[in-house]
């Protein structure tokens, strides 16, 4: 007999990211239904792309002040380091990676705190040239905090300020999943321009690589058959040579796309005074 939604227990959120982070790696982290070292090959990918669009818009992490939501296992703290960032704090909801992050980053501020929480200027400052929002977005599962999330996210920033977003921005209506909703890219272009951001930049960080979700009638059908036959098999027993090819084939397909069928990055600048 099927669950009604009165019947299904509330998603405790903290306990979820508390449990996951039993273990502190960058599967954990990342797609935890993939192999650890395929997740390498994935964060490999997101940085390369991150790093490309920063450049895309004219702008550099090296002496910025940046804040990151979901920290998570610190999978990107190399990355902030080597652009150069000069001064970041890391938020995440875990209790568990905050005090992981803690230990192996002391030079680091870190604060253990729920995205849908308001009023972000209070707890973390002012004046942030950078804010990462990489895989995080689509837990806010409710449209109205949503929307004051994105505004949250907007109050931390210097005017001009850029922010970095990674999700799937769906051509189609949104897809809620109860603990995660894909959005439109309508519903963020509304939200992003309500709280005073432009887009700048906006392009497919992946197509072979995780499984797509922004497809639809035959192509969707196709893509899944390759991904369920072949692609998440290959994946599971050769984890890091399936990586390095999906590396090389969604670095090269998604250079030459201006839309893709699953993850993208864009970058947002908040509008100064005029």
């Amino acid at each position: 007999m099927p669950i009604s939604n009165e019947q299904k227990p509330a998603f405790d959120a903290v306990a979820y990211w508390n449990k996951r982070y039993d273990r502190i790696d960058i599967g954990r982290s990342g797609h935890i239904d993939l192999p650890t070292e395929y997740n390498v090959w994935l964060y490999r990918r997101k940085r390369a792309h991150v790093a490309k669009a920063i450049a895309k818009v004219g702008a550099s992490l090296r002496g910025v002040k940046l804040l990151e939501v979901a920290a998570g296992s610190g999978a990107w703290m190399s990355f902030w380091k080597t652009q150069g960032v000069a001064e970041y704090f890391g938020i995440d909801l875990s209790e568990r990676a905050i005090e992981s992050l803690e230990q192996r980053f002391p030079e680091h501020h870190f604060l253990q705190r729920d995205l849908n929480d308001q009023g972000l200027a209070k707890a973390v400052g002012v004046g942030y040239d950078f804010v990462s929002a990489i895989d995080v977005l689509y837990y806010v599962t409710d449209d109205e905090r949503f929307r004051a999330t994105v505004a949250d996210l907007a109050s931390v920033l210097k005017a001009n300020g850029l922010l970095i977003v990674h999700d799937q921005f769906l051509h189609g209506p949104a897809s809620d999943h109860g603990y995660i909703k894909w959005r439109s890219l309508k519903d963020y272009e509304v939200a992003l321009t309500a709280a005073g951001f432009e887009i700048l930049y906006r392009r497919p960080t992946f197509f072979f690589m995780i499984q797509t979700v922004d497809l639809s009638g035959f192509a969707a059908k196709a893509m899944d058959s390759l991904w369920d036959r072949i692609l998440h098999p290959f994946i599971e027993r050769f984890p890091n040579l399936a990586g390095a090819i999906g590396y090389v084939a969604d670095t090269v397909v998604c250079a030459l796309l201006r839309e893709g069928p699953a993850m993208e990055v864009m970058v947002c600048r908040k509008r100064g005074l005029l």
